[in-house]
């Protein structure tokens, strides 16, 4: 009894006995073990070591669910799993990627093929570069700025209030009505069964052959 501690040496090793909680000490750092489970205590914080991976434990709980670290920082919950942060904020998973935030107001967020998954109610949104990607019905749906960008086919189409506007060589070209209108430098043209239209000043001028 150290203290007011009961100290009890295991194999060469100092075992203190806090609130009838077992903490090794070794190499001078504190280490609890909780249900089975190495909780190791640095500077007054709390760090989970659960299959090599460190969770710290700032002040609240440090839970491992399903193989995975949950990290609760004042009622927040962390996921790590491979590296991604998942953060849960009033019920609602916000992955984290490469400083990116992302929300999931669907609950799963998957990791397929080394490519995290954010699935959004029932639909999949596809993390790349800080970019969020939306998997609707096979197809590919970026994100940027609040706007939609379908991509199809390795070509960008822009959503824009309902309006699809694709953009082909850095030239917008506006699909209304199935029929594609192409926007350069302003000037509207039109492309129908193949034949380009153009409109001037609201008048139709067809353009065959360059003509």
């Amino acid at each position: 009894v150290v203290a007011g501690v009961d100290v009890l040496v295991v194999a060469g090793v100092d075992v203190l006995f806090v609130a009838g909680v077992n903490v090794l000490g070794a190499a001078g750092v504190d280490m609890l073990v909780v249900a089975g489970v190495d909780v190791l205590v640095v500077a007054g914080v709390n760090v989970l070591v659960v299959a090599g991976v460190d969770v710290l434990d700032v002040g609240v709980d440090v839970l491992d669910v399903g193989g995975f670290d949950v990290l609760v920082v004042a009622g927040v919950n962390m996921l790590v799993a491979a590296g991604v942060d998942v953060l849960v904020m009033a019920g609602v998973n916000v992955l984290v990627v490469a400083g990116v935030v992302v929300l999931d107001v669907g609950v799963d967020v998957l990791d397929v093929g080394g490519v995290d998954v954010l699935v959004v109610a029932g639909v999949d949104v596809l993390v790349a570069a800080g970019v969020d990607m939306l998997d609707v019905a096979g197809v590919d749906v970026l994100v940027v700025a609040g706007v939609n960008v379908l991509v199809v086919a390795g070509v960008d189409v822009l959503d824009v209030g309902g309006v699809d506007v694709l953009d082909v060589g850095g030239v917008d070209v506006l699909v209304v009505a199935g029929v594609n209108v192409l926007v350069a430098a302003g000037v509207d043209v039109l492309v129908v069964a193949g034949v380009n239209v153009l409109v001037v000043a609201g008048v139709d001028v067809l353009d065959v052959g360059g003509v």
